[in-house]
Order: structure tokens, then sequence, then C-alpha cells
């Protein structure tokens, strides 16, 4: 009986072994593209916020904010952001909404698909023709990270070129064809891919679960296979 448990748990820890390994190697290879340099696209100009300019104080902004279409929701957070070469305030209310308001002019700034193209021109320096522009509500595997609902503006420049645009804030996020590789590569080592299993069903905690099992099973087949031979089990006579 000591043989054949033996040869028996063998097999597992060889065929568990391999699963791990596998995942394991998955793991260092997508570590090693994650930190790999990144190149910024040429054109793409970053402004940063320019809050020395700014003629609107805080509390006017809020007032401002407060006052419109009746909204008595109180501000949680106000921060500056820099949307199209210009500053605003970012104020942030009851349910998540935010309101975009000029530094310099008190005007408040509403994200609609034109504003959203021109962000995505202007961050991405993409001067192809837009193919498409449509509302997202879910992350998806070019999507994984990022505000929803958000702006997706599909270019026709043959790099597969997509900006998502936040209609909250204007923050936007480039990807093509290359770059959807890579960040598919890189969440290999974050697991972000299990997100979207989250959004779509229950099965993240258990596929983490059933990770673990794997590793504790190669661990425990492993602890019995270095045994001395005289304390594994035995047939015991009848």
């Amino acid at each position: 009986m000591s043989h054949a448990l033996t040869r028996w748990i063998l097999k597992i820890h060889k065929w568990i072994g391999i699963c791990l390994g596998v995942i394991v190697f998955v793991w260092l290879v997508s570590g090693i593209v994650m930190i790999l340099p990144r190149t910024r696209r040429p054109g793409v100009r970053l402004q940063p916020p320019r809050f020395h300019a700014a003629t609107v104080s805080p509390a006017e902004a809020i007032q401002l904010v407060t006052g419109r279409d009746q909204d008595t929701a109180a501000v949680t957070k106000l921060t500056v952001t820099s949307v199209l070469d210009r500053t605003y305030y970012s104020l942030e209310v009851a349910g998540g909404r935010r309101h975009l308001v000029d530094v310099e002019t008190g005007t408040m700034l509403v994200i609609t698909p034109e504003v959203a193209e021109e962000i995505a021109r202007r961050t991405s320096g993409v001067t192809a023709a837009v193919a498409d522009i449509e509302t997202v509500t879910q992350h998806s595997m070019g999507y994984l990270n990022g505000s929803l609902p958000a702006f997706r503006v599909d270019f026709a420049d043959g790099e597969g070129s997509t900006v998502f645009v936040s209609p909250l804030d204007g923050s936007a996020q480039y990807t093509n064809h290359r770059l959807r590789i890579r960040s598919f590569v890189s969440g290999l080592h974050t697991f972000d891919q299990l997100t979207l299993l989250q959004s779509t069903g229950p099965l993240k905690k258990p596929l983490l679960h059933l990770t673990s099992m794997i590793g504790i099973g190669l661990i425990l087949t492993g602890y019995y296979l270095v045994l001395p031979k005289r304390w594994r089990m035995k047939r015991r006579p009848d």
C-alpha cells in the first residue's frame, strides 16, 4: 500500500507542479513586460494645471455648483485638473457626480462627445479621422481600469488607436493594438483580468481559492514524498 500510495502522490505532485509552474512562469514573464520602459507618442503635450492664473476662488466654484439646477448636494471633494490646456476645479458631489469649473472664467465644462474627440486628439497626437465614438458602461480587455461610463473614441489610423475619455473629469487613456497586448500580458501579473470575472459573475474568489489549493496541494504532496520511508503509510497485517 505504501508504494502504491507513493506512486499515486508522485503523479499528483508532478501534475500539480506542472500547473503551478505554468502560473509562476507567466507571472515572471508578465512582470518583466510590466517594467519595460514606455515610449510616449510624439506630439503629445501634457499641460499641468495653471492655478496661479485663477480668478475664481474655490468657495465661488462651490457656490456655482450648488446653485446649478438647484443642485444643493454637498461638495465632498475639490481638486484642480487640466482639460484642453485650461485649468478647472473638479468638484465631486453626492453620487459620484462631478462638475468642472474654469478657474479663470467660472464657466462650467460639460464633456460631450465633441469635447471628448478633441481631448482624444490632444492626448494621443493622432491626426487620422475618427472612425467611431461610443459610450462604454463596463470594463473590457481593452479597458480594464478607469471610470465608467466613458467615451470610446476610435481612430482610423491603422494602428487601432483608441482613447477612452471620462465624461466626469476629462481624463483620457490612450491605447492601440501593441499597447493592448502589453496591457493584457502585464495584467496577468496582477490578475487584472479577474476584475472582469467579478463584474460578470461570482468566479473571482473561487478561482483565487483554486489557485491557492493547487499551491497547498503541491506543498503537501512534496512534503510527503521527502518523508523517510519508515514514516509513510504501510499495509497493516491482517
